[in-house]
């Protein structure tokens, strides 16, 4: 019934514009659309950059908060999520480079050996597995039960990465393809943090970010980061935590600017003669391909052919985060944004963007108004109601709000936003009550995806 979680978004303001001009600004044609989006209801906050040849712009529009006056400014900071992957590419590429690792390495050979994992297989998968997502492991490891949904991966640790590969083995399948895996990039990262010997965060901060120049790009909730944080939201513009990575921060951790990631473009584009340079060409390198015509995979980076254009690219979401960044050498253009609402059209925009096509018609957000219950309101609702014979969705309180649950799916947090209406954060689904002729609560009804399912209250 309820579709758990599978992973893992006022005057303009313009930022680290280099070698620009008022008249060469790439990203003029597109302030005043996104700022028609913020100020009309489709998004809080949008940032964006835009390099075009010479040019180069960054600017954000929006409030850091729906419903607060508070602006975004050049340098707010926004949860990149599964770029971050792209950002591990570039540090595999890296100790590929310096001699530290191989790409044909199985990745057992960097893994502790208090992990004590097996080492008997034919077909061990390798780094290059693992970052191109053909492994053969899931999207994320068995059992994957968070106890808090709104921060799925906060108490991932490094024993839950060794768990999930004693249980899966690491024997590359005969059939293995593509097949998206936030486990198995997570895995690659703290592999290059084991062979290197310090944390992921300070070796990604040591080897690629210092290096691009992207000393005000952070993994994780870094002391001094979240003051400058906007807020996440739901696809119902409410806010949500920002997620905690664990184990997994190699899969989605960094957070950055649009100027920041400006950097990361140039390089991008044009690789500099540098030792971060040539990482960012090796890891930008088609290595195999994704089953879908001419697309392919480097490390981590996705290569698109759109018409003529060869795009590279990674997106990223989280629970209230949306982001793009794509670059086209060929035709000298890169594109980033970032958006502070998990809305999917994030990505159709930012390609849009870099190919210079005309922007689409976006859907209004239908922003709640929450209200707040007493506790003797709250407490009308708990109970369990039973939808069918083998599944009973229990509604309980916790921390002064209350959670709807089915069994084998963790706790979802609702938010009142009329009398027996209330929205289920995260995933996209509400749950209304219904009560009889004397006023009590009978039934609950639970809508997601246009289907609609009652469960009748126990005594």
């Amino acid at each position: 019934p309820l579709t758990a979680l599978a992973c893992l978004l006022v005057a303009p303001l313009v930022a680290d514009a280099q070698e620009t001009s008022p008249d060469q600004d790439p990203t003029a044609p597109y302030v005043a659309q996104l700022r028609e989006w913020t100020d009309g209801g489709r998004a809080v906050a949008l940032a964006a950059g835009i390099r075009d040849g010479a040019s180069s712009a960054a600017f954000a529009v929006g409030h850091v908060e729906e419903g607060r006056d508070r602006e975004v400014e050049a340098g707010s900071l926004f949860e990149a999520g599964s770029i971050t992957k792209g950002f591990t590419g570039i540090l595999l590429a890296e100790m590929v480079l310096r001699g530290e690792v191989d790409l044909d390495d199985p990745v057992a050979k960097h893994l502790p050996s208090a992990w004590d994992l097996p080492d008997d297989s034919d077909t061990p998968i390798t780094l290059l597995d693992l970052a191109t997502h053909t492994s053969g492991l899931p999207r994320l490891h068995d059992g994957f039960l968070p106890a808090d949904l709104e921060r799925p991966y906060e108490e991932t640790d490094l024993s839950t990465l060794a768990d999930a590969v004693r249980a899966k083995g690491l024997s590359r399948p005969a059939d293995a393809g593509y097949a998206y895996s936030n486990l198995g990039m997570a895995l690659l990262g703290q592999a290059l943090a084991h062979r290197a010997g310090m944390p992921y965060a300070e070796l990604l901060r040591e080897r690629v970010l210092v290096p691009l120049g992207m000393d005000d790009t952070f993994v994780g909730a870094e002391s001094g980061a979240m003051s400058r944080m906007v807020t996440g939201h739901q696809y119902q513009l409410l806010p949500v935590a920002h997620w905690a990575f664990g184990s997994y921060e190699p899969a989605g951790a960094v957070i950055a600017s649009a100027p920041e990631m400006m950097r990361l473009i140039e390089a991008m584009l044009t690789p500099p003669d540098s030792p971060i340079g040539r990482a960012v060409a090796l890891a930008t390198t088609p290595r195999r391909s994704l089953g879908v015509g001419q697309d392919s995979i480097g490390l981590a980076w996705h290569l698109h052919h759109e018409g003529n254009h060869r795009i590279i690219w990674h997106n990223g979401g989280t629970g209230g985060f949306r982001s793009w960044l794509g670059v086209d050498r060929d035709a000298g253009r890169g594109v980033v944004l970032l958006n502070n609402v998990a809305f999917g059209w994030t990505d159709a925009v930012g390609l849009k963007m870099l190919l210079g096509t005309p922007m689409p018609t976006l859907p209004a957000a239908r922003a709640i108004q929450p209200i707040t219950l007493s506790a003797s309101e709250r407490k009308e609702y708990l109970g369990r109601y039973a939808i069918n014979d083998s599944v009973t969705l229990t509604v309980a309180e916790a921390a002064g709000h209350l959670t709807a649950q089915i069994p084998g799916q963790p706790p979802f947090r609702l938010v009142a936003d009329d009398r027996d209406h209330f929205v289920v954060v995260i995933v996209a689904a509400v749950l209304h009550f219904e009560r009889n002729a004397e006023g009590a609560i009978e039934a609950a009804v639970l809508v997601q995806g246009g289907r609609e399912q009652r469960g009748t209250r126990e005594p």
